[in-house]
């Protein structure tokens, strides 16, 4: 998957790469500040801890029947289920890192608050790259790939024990979040290789995400913001 943000990253004029950088740069900023303000905290002092659940690790399991949906009815998706797999795999076997599912109704609408934040700098995408993020799907199990599977999967994983393992070393809120949207963006490389503003939006939503489960210690709502992310893609 390096592999592939690399030819992209030649791919593309080094002007363009500098200003992507800089976009990336300044919409990191400007979510650190908009969580921190909303939510109260310091993120850049913040120690983040998740309030492990046991639905949380049911959320595992369920993923891994999700993932037999994947395997059975979207034959060429069979390399992501194995990733996926693999992820949830562990993800069980760390679920004392995994963070809680239930989320107060102040926290939600704080976090719903903090995406609307979060869409007009992903919307760049569409201003500085011509065009908007889209998903392309070819049917009905494609469709559930996109917007079941892949965000209670993901969020299972990027946002439960990576992001977990990536704040005990970092004892850094924003520094964990950035560092777990890197990897975010890494692992869907392959996918949009052939577009480096890609790579800018998969960060911000990664980052905007992992500042959410960070900010309230659930990831329910970052389920949810990443289903409507995924279904607005799909069927834009």
């Amino acid at each position: 998957m390096l592999a592939y943000m690399t030819m992209t990253v030649e791919r593309a004029p080094l002007a363009e790469i500098a200003l992507m950088c800089a976009c990336a740069g300044a919409a990191v900023a400007i979510l650190t500040l908009a969580f921190s303000k909303i939510f109260s905290v310091n993120l850049l002092d913040l120690e983040y801890t998740p309030r492990p659940a046991k639905e949380t690790s049911l959320l595992v399991l369920f993923s891994a029947l999700l993932l037999l949906y994947l395997i059975v009815n979207v034959p060429e998706a069979y390399n992501w289920a194995i990733i996926y797999a693999l992820f949830a795999f562990w993800a069980l076997s760390e679920k004392q890192d995994l963070p809680q599912l239930r989320c107060s109704a102040e926290d939600f609408a704080k976090a719903f608050g903090c995406s609307l934040i979060a869409m007009p700098l992903l919307a760049v995408t569409a201003i500085m790259g011509g065009h908007i993020a889209t998903i392309e799907i070819g049917g009905l199990n494609e469709i559930v790939a996109s917007v079941v599977i892949a965000p209670v999967c993901e969020e299972a994983v990027f946002r439960g024990p990576l992001l977990s393992k990536l704040a005990k070393n970092a004892r850094n809120g924003a520094l964990a979040a950035f560092m777990s949207a890197v990897f975010f963006t890494v692992f869907h490389a392959a996918v949009y290789r052939h577009d480096i503003w890609a790579f800018y939006y998969l960060l911000v939503l990664g980052y905007s995400l992992a500042l959410t489960v960070i900010c309230t210690r659930s990831l329910a709502v970052a389920i949810a913001l990443h289903v409507l992310n995924n279904a607005i893609a799909t069927f834009i």
